[in-house]
């Protein structure tokens, strides 16, 4: 029989000598914790150290309470065996064992030295939950606040758990004072598009976490310009005094050139003038500097000899050179501001971050006066001290461990003898975008005496064959599979043989995505479908055949599916979900970046503001209120919808929002509802969640409604960032069996009986980013660099990449040993597979590119499975286990047959947030209000209810309209109607937000966004991806706003801070009775542009209803976007326009439907907010014109659905005024 798994393979633990300094290196499933419960335990009981003397640490709060948790039981294990005569089953016997060797238990039981332990474990117990049980900045935390005195700390400081406001801030004030100020040195470096901000704020990022860090290159500005002035001097002057003969000498010299300088040479003398004249120094021409020009000679020939060649190239040369960079300039002045004002504003209000923590107890401890004292008190509290996962340490952590505990060995023999036990698996050091630095562990092995490295080689978690494999997919690779890093690959033996009817241990699926064996390589998006659809198929017949798990039938709950992206994870829950198999996401993310709480700002904006109708109108088909979308045309459940909206805003400001959604969901019936549907639960767990939450912060901080919705808006609007914290984690929605769905960073240390891996073949690493922080390597002694755009940043460039390519290896260590019996990988080939560490492996001495054909790369993963197989087999001889039955690996080919849905497809997990506006709301009008719909009845031939957001209904093409020959676009056939209209207006509104969740590469976002609320708006899943991509190309499409000697523009190339979205605005009545807004007068005023389109737009509005319209006109403007000093108003347009989308059709339908109407309104509107509210403004020089956008028609490409006019200025005054 075998004994308990942690039993085995323990005599380690209680064999060796406790003081002095250990590394233990634990690898996968080998007992790391059960270890450093014995070992803790042992302290407590042989050393008789007080629980209170014993420090263990760890990294995240989940672990620590995990272990804490572990240690009491132990505890009380031990204390429960405290004179018994053996243990009674397996689990016991390791601490019985301890209990024995002290002489509390067993055959060599001593009365008096049980009584002594008991007291002793007793005393453990009842002081346990003081026991020094920490994260790493709680242990420093702690330091700071008993140890106050030594390690000159501040006292009554607050601890600081977002910095981020303080650093959001300190970027605000930076980019206001050098891009705000034309006259600021950095004003002609000002970022004109989101993706040019974010080195910037990134700069600024790492140099507030890394404030040791050195900022490479600093660049100077007044230094750089008094440089340039320097170098500029002698060439400005022989320019000035010779510019004739040094033309001249380089036009006599030309025939002694080669052909591509003398080809060229009046080229370059015009780009030199120009530069000259303009001082433009980075523009001069590279071809007639000296170092060029000596390369341009021909043989024999003498180079010119003026020494303006020398001085040009001494002066282009720094001109191009970072220190003469505004864009590293900007970087650098971001860092170094942020950094001290980050800093000053905690001083300021006494607060102090996590990293603070850190940077605090390191500068203790190297300062000569503090840090002995320091350091010997930290000792004597914790003469024992056992560090866990210390591969997950950065630098300055290490550097604090290594001050604090580093020479415990020294004093291995003393009286009062020290511990230190630094514990974890540099194979599984995973965290490397949190700071983690592997080379910690190596270094603090390479520090510890040899007789005291450690190693715990007996796998308890897995079956004999999987571990047998894992083992192999590594030892196969020859070398040093984990790189350069100082990491072995120990040999691993199991302590489990075959326990359930699962084969072969490690299957390999290979998955042909193309139906042409010598076609080329597929896409990644044909790939990842084929993968999918096989994955479900897999689960599908797993479940169907329910094989044996020792004793008990596999079900849902026994699967796991690991992937490294999130949105690899959506297409496999979206596909798990359309075959009906249950499945939960346990991951990391955000109840905030789910999309009810997208959904929830509106809903809480519909409460404030009853009156705020395109927000009631998407509240309603959200799942509280849960309106079909042809309920957002009926009056009557507007008002109704707007009566619950009032009631639940009176509740919230008097009894809380806990108590006003209560209210709404009662009303709706939204739990019986959501029962019903097939994601309902997750969809009401969210929204209990949100709701808690909310609650909780409006208490705990003391925040009203309109607070508490700003407070929303920014956790929506920074789902990433406002979901750090634990108690915003997506909760479970049920305790039900089903699949688990999670990142493998998320499941490091969790194990599961079958584990799937779909998508270990999908490659391609991620842009170079700017700026990089490099680190030193384990052992170099040199100071942390965050490179701004220095020379030397293609260099820290290759080594950050060859990092990354290390820890993916890591990573893939990690997702092979989670599974305790069978894990299966899908495998697929495209042009980025070869990238992959399995593709590495795979290829071995083969170089990728080679391998252009599916069939090429099923060939070769045939012969690597085979290398693998014998591998193992071998191994487990050796250990053993000779079964023939075992097969360690297999590769077979897949049918995937089973429908899913496409990674496009799949609902996302992040629903970007809603946008803020950008001016407040109009209060609500005391008179009755008329929409544009209600002033235009008449003009359409009928009337018509009030449009909600935008009138979506298609105009029939009249008589005489031209109709131009298009081909059929991609969503001609898409239906239509008020619900997509919202979807098109949700989409874009929330990806022109700030920050813009989309991105520069729009398309992705798009089709996600369409996907996650498509449903709800009626659309139907097959036109999600079409939508998505003419969303996109609407964002994308260059617009002529600018003037007609500026280029075209894209929304998204705009500065956010430029755009206001859902612009609100009222227009008074001035009609020929009181409130009336009056019919006639508009179409006279129209009817005297200039605008063939808006003359015919004044007639037809004279045969409108000759009754004017009663009360304010009041709506939305789609979009405001200020670009060449002009502001434009831009609609966008989901109807069909049935006679086409070019500029004839176009004419004719935006007469036809009115919308010319729209626009000379809207603009009306808008010179009447710029003339209220911005000094000096001029209609002539400042308002622009109207951009309707028509989304089918750009869908369909080339130049269509673009429809722009400016009408005449003075005429948008006289309307103004009308309506005044």
């Amino acid at each position: 029989m075998n004994p308990h798994p942690e039993a085995a393979g323990a005599e380690w633990p209680l064999s060796i000598a406790l003081p002095g300094r250990h590394a233990v290196e634990a690898s996968a499933g080998t007992g790391k914790t059960f270890t450093i419960a014995t070992l803790h335990l042992r302290f407590v009981v042989e050393a008789g150290f007080p629980v209170n003397r014993v420090l263990v640490a760890t990294f995240t709060e989940a672990a620590t309470a995990e272990l804490k948790d572990r240690l009491r039981k132990n505890l009380a294990l031990a204390r429960r065996l405290v004179g018994a005569a053996a243990a009674e089953g397996p689990a016991e016997e390791v601490a019985f064992a301890v209990l024995r060797r002290a002489g509390a238990a067993g055959d060599g039981l001593i009365e008096q030295e049980a009584a002594s332990v008991a007291r002793r474990l007793d005393r453990a117990l009842s002081a346990f939950d003081a026991a020094p049980v920490f994260t790493l900045h709680g242990f420093c935390q702690r330091l700071l606040t008993e140890l106050a005195f030594e390690s000159g700390a501040r006292f009554e400081e607050e601890v600081l758990t977002d910095a981020r406001p303080l650093l959001d801030a300190a970027v605000a004030a930076f980019a206001d004072a050098a891009f705000g100020d034309p006259a600021s040195p950095l004003a002609d470096a000002t970022p004109a598009k989101a993706s040019e901000w974010e080195p910037i704020r990134l700069a600024a990022k790492l140099a507030v976490e890394h404030p040791e860090a050195v900022l490479e290159p600093g660049v100077d500005l007044a230094a750089a310009a008094a440089e340039a002035a320097r170098l500029a001097a002698p060439v400005e002057a022989a320019w000035a005094q010779r510019r004739d003969a040094i033309e001249r000498e380089l036009r006599t010299l030309s025939p002694g050139f080669h052909k591509t300088l003398s080809d060229k040479l009046e080229d370059h003398l015009g780009t030199l003038a120009r530069a000259m004249r303009e001082k433009a120094w980075a523009a001069l021409p590279g071809a007639l500097c000296e170092t060029q020009l000596r390369k341009k000679v021909k043989k024999n020939q003498a180079p010119p000899a003026d020494p303006i060649y020398a001085a040009l190239d001494a002066l282009r040369s720094f001109a191009l050179s970072p220190a003469a960079d505004l864009a590293v300039a900007a970087r650098s002045a971001a860092a170094g501001e942020a950094r001290a004002r980050v800093a000053g504003l905690k001083r300021a209000g006494g607060l102090m971050g996590f990293d603070d923590m850190l940077q605090r107890v390191a500068a203790a401890l190297a300062d000569p006066a503090t840090g002995p004292a320091l350091a010997a008190e930290v000792c004597r509290r914790y003469p024992v001290a056992m560090i866990d996962e210390v591969q997950d340490t950065d630098p300055l952590q290490h550097r604090i461990l290594e001050r604090l505990f580093g020479d415990a060995d020294a004093e291995a023999h003393a009286p009062h003898a020290r511990s230190f036990f630094s514990i974890g698996d540099p194979k599984q050091s995973i965290y490397r975008f949190r700071g983690a630095d592997v080379g910690g562990f190596v270094t603090s092995r390479q520090r510890t005496p040899v007789q005291n490295r450690h190693g715990l080689r007996t796998n308890h978690r897995t079956d004999a064959p999987l571990v047998a494999a894992a083992q192999a997919v590594f030892s196969t690779a020859g070398g040093e599979p984990f790189g350069d890093t100082g990491i072995s690959l120990p040999a691993i033996s199991a302590r489990h043989a075959k326990r359930a009817a699962l084969t072969p241990a490690l299957d390999v699926a290979w998955v042909r995505v193309g139906g042409d064996d010598d076609g080329p390589l597929p896409t990644k998006p044909a790939a990842t479908r084929k993968v999918v659809r096989s994955l479900v198929g897999d689960v599908l017949a797993l479940l169907s055949e329910a094989p044996d798990l020792g004793g008990r039938p596999l079900g849902a709950g026994d699967l796991a599916v690991l992937c490294e992206k999130n949105k690899q994870l959506d297409a496999v829950a979206a596909a798990l979900a359309a075959a009906g198999v249950p499945a939960v996401r346990p991951s990391g993310e955000s109840v905030f970046r789910s999309p009810e709480a997208a959904i929830a700002v509106d809903l809480v904006v519909a409460w404030l503001d009853p009156t705020d109708k395109p927000r009631l109108r998407r509240a309603m088909l959200g799942p509280v209120l849960g309106h079909d979308p042809e309920a957002l045309d009926d009056p009557d459940a507007l008002a109704a919808a707007a009566s619950l909206a009032a009631a639940c805003g009176r509740r919230w400001r008097r009894a809380g929002f806990a108590a006003a959604l209560n209210h709404a969901m009662t009303a709706s019936g939204t739990v019986r509802r959501l029962a019903a549907e097939s994601r309902g639960e997750r969809r009401l767990t969210n929204l209990l969640h949100l709701g808690e939450l909310l609650e909780q912060l409006a208490r705990e901080d003391g925040l009203g409604p309109e607070a508490l919705l700003a407070r929303l808006r920014r956790a929506t609007a920074r789902p990433e960032e406002a979901g750090t914290a634990e108690s915003a984690e997506l909760r479970l929605e049920s305790d039900a069996a089903a699949v688990r769905l999670l990142t493998i960073h998320r499941s490091k240390g969790l194990e599961f009986p079958v584990v799937f891996l779909p998508f270990l073949w999908d490659g391609g690493g991620g842009a170079k980013r700017v700026p990089v922080l490099s680190r030193p390597r384990a052992g170099e002694d040199a100071p942390a660099v965050i490179d701004l755009g220095s020379e030397r940043l293609p260099e820290r460039h290759l080594r950050d990449e060859a990092e990354q390519r290390e820890e993916k290896v890591r990573l893939l260590y990690v997702a092979l040993t989670r599974a305790k019996h069978q894990t299966r990988l899908h495998v697929a080939a495209t042009k980025q597979t070869g990238l992959t560490p399995l593709g590495g492996l795979v290829c071995g001495d083969t170089d990728p590119k080679t391998l252009k054909t599916e069939d090429a790369w099923r060939s070769r993963l045939a012969s690597w499975c085979d290398r693998v197989a014998a591998e193992a087999t071998a191994d487990l001889a050796v250990q053993g286990f000779d079964e023939p039955a075992w097969r360690t690996i297999e590769l077979r080919d897949t049918q995937t047959g089973h429908a899913a849905p496409s990674l496009s497809e799949a609902s996302p997990a992040a629903a970007p947030p809603l946008v803020r506006r950008a001016l407040d709301r109009f209060p609500p009008p005391a008179l009755r209000s008329s929409s544009f719909s209600s002033l235009t009845a008449g003009g359409h031939g009928s009337a018509s209810a009030p449009e909600p957001v935008d009138r979506d209904a298609e105009p029939a093409a009249g008589g005489g309209v031209p109709t131009e020959a298009e081909e059929e676009g991609p969503l001609d056939a898409m239906p239509g109607g008020t619900g997509v209209g919202l979807l098109v207006h949700a989409v874009l509104e929330d990806a022109l937000a700030e920050p813009s969740p989309a991105g520069d590469d729009a398309a992705p976002w798009c089709r996600a966004r369409v996907a996650a609320t498509g449903p709800t708006h009626g659309l139907a899943p097959a036109w999600h991806d079409p939508l998505g991509d003419g969303l996109a190309a609407t964002l994308s499409r260059p617009l002529p706003l600018a003037g007609p000697d500026e280029p075209p523009i894209a929304l998204l190339d705009t500065d956010a801070a430029s755009r206001s979205i859902e612009l609100p605005f009222v227009l008074a009545a001035g009609g020929p009775g009181p409130g009336e807004v009056p019919v006639g007068a508009i179409a006279e005023v129209l009817a005297r542009s200039g605008h063939a389109g808006t003359r015919e737009t004044a007639e037809r509005l004279r045969h409108a209803d000759p009754r004017p319209v009663a009360g304010l006109l009041e709506g939305y403007i789609d979009l405001v976007v200020r670009v060449g000093g002009r502001w434009h108003v831009v609609d966008h347009k989901s109807n069909r326009v049935p006679t086409g989308y070019g500029p004839a059709s176009l004419d004719a339908a935006m007469v036809r439907a009115m919308y010319l109407l729209q626009g000379h309104l809207y603009l009306a509107a808008l010179h009447r907010l710029l003339r209220a509210g911005r000094d000096g403004y001029d209609p002539a020089a400042h308002l622009g014109g109207m951009a309707y956008l028509f989304v089918r028609g750009i869908a369909a490409g080339g130049d269509r659905g673009v429809y722009t006019h400016r009408p005449e200025p003075g005429l948008i005054e006289e309307l103004a005024e009308v309506l005044s």
